[in-house]
């Protein structure tokens, strides 16, 4: 076959052309590529629920019950200590005791008040004896007068014993005056013997004081409260204890009674269960939240005590985890219609416009219902996003 030879001037030529066709096709491979991915769909993350990381507090431990005993100057001086340190006690076990060497003296000069007022009464007692038997003594005078008076005939001999029955009986009432004194001085006298016995018995118990335990425990004592007011004599803890925590403001409202918790000390991998027992409602302290602020704002915080399912070391420092049963959600994963909100959960390759009760604070959001555990929502829904449609994901 005879090959065609073409001039210098059709080479370029068919260049140009076949230049012009591959530009073509690369813009038409182009333009389709690019309708390709303008038809596929948009491809959305899928988030699987949780439920919020547990509450982390710090406490401390603390016996359940402590009592501090102090000194009491106004009892006197703390004579002995009837518990050793360390020694376990019940309720009402004498601690320690006092003696009050200046009562003791009032109680002795007492005792010598005592002497001379029994004195007075034995006194009271003869004077009134000897009036009784005064007035007896003219009683009978008085009857034998008018005995003779009744056995005599004579007139002038009855006018003279009438005469002396009349002075008989003055002399009887004078005496019956004497013997009521006597009576009086005497009562008078048994009263302030009984009164001044009563005084010595209330000043002798004050001599001697004893201070006994108001619980069952372990006793601590420090020698140096026997002088010292500001440090304790005795102090007794009881064995159980409870552990301490402290809540904010921001976190109070998820700290109830009856909740559990796990316990953690901090020196250790000891792990202990536990139950909160009482949430104070008054802030315990309060501390500034802007360091670098000229600002007046604060922060409050709450103690509340937890019961230890066993006993923990007192004074360990502990880790307090509250566990979460809460579904807490950011606002790209939401979608707001009027005043309704809800979330795309993804099933089985579709979306499903599912409405949600939520409630706001500082930008999380805590699902209150429609929503559990392990549900698969789409992470940031958009609004071409319908109920039902299909979806790609990744």
């Amino acid at each position: 076959m005879k090959k065609i030879k073409m001039s210098k001037k059709q080479r370029i030529r068919f260049s140009i052309i076949g230049g012009i066709l591959l530009l073509v096709i690369l813009i038409f491979v182009i333009f389709l590529s690019t309708r390709k991915k303008d038809d596929t769909a948009a491809t959305y993350q899928v988030m699987e629920i949780k439920v919020a990381d547990p509450l982390i507090f710090k406490g401390i431990t603390q016996a359940e019950k402590t009592q501090n005993y102090y000194l009491d100057a106004s009892l006197g001086r703390v004579s002995s200590i009837s518990v050793a340190d360390g020694q376990t006690v019940q309720a009402n076990t004498v601690l320690y005791s006092y003696e009050n060497d200046t009562v003791q003296d009032q109680a002795d000069e007492q005792s010598q008040s005592l002497s001379k007022l029994g004195l007075a009464v034995q006194n009271a007692q003869a004077t009134l004896n000897a009036a009784v038997a005064r007035q007896t003594e003219i009683t009978n005078q008085i009857n034998q007068a008018k005995a003779d008076y009744n056995r005599s005939s004579d007139e002038a001999e009855r006018e003279t014993i009438s005469a002396k029955i009349d002075s008989l009986n003055a002399n009887l009432d004078a005496q019956k005056d004497a013997v009521l004194q006597a009576q009086q001085a005497l009562d008078s006298a048994n009263i302030d013997l009984a009164s001044t016995n009563e005084s010595i018995e209330r000043i002798k118990a004050k001599v001697t004081t004893t201070v006994t335990s108001g619980i069952d425990g372990i006793a601590y004592v420090n020698e140096k409260g026997k002088t010292d007011a500001t440090s304790p004599i005795v102090t007794v803890v009881s064995p159980s204890t409870v552990v301490e925590g402290t809540v904010s403001e921001f976190d109070y409202e998820r700290v109830k009674k009856d909740q559990k918790v796990t316990l953690k000390p901090t020196n250790g991998d000891q792990e202990v269960g536990g139950t909160i027992t009482a949430v104070n409602q008054l802030p315990t302290q309060s501390t500034t939240s802007d360091q670098t602020s000229s600002s007046t704002s604060s922060t409050s915080n709450y103690q509340f005590s937890i019961k230890p399912d066993s006993n923990i070391q007192y004074g360990y420092t502990v880790q307090i985890n509250l566990p979460s049963n809460e579904i807490q959600l950011g606002k790209d994963n939401i979608i707001k219609e009027k005043d309704q909100y809800y979330v795309y959960l993804y099933q089985s390759g579709k979306v499903k416009k599912q409405a949600v009760k939520l409630q706001e604070k500082n930008g999380v959001f805590t699902i209150l219902e429609g929503l559990k555990e392990k549900d698969k929502i789409i992470e940031v829904p958009d609004d071409t996003l319908k109920d039902g449609q299909e979806v790609a994901v990744s």
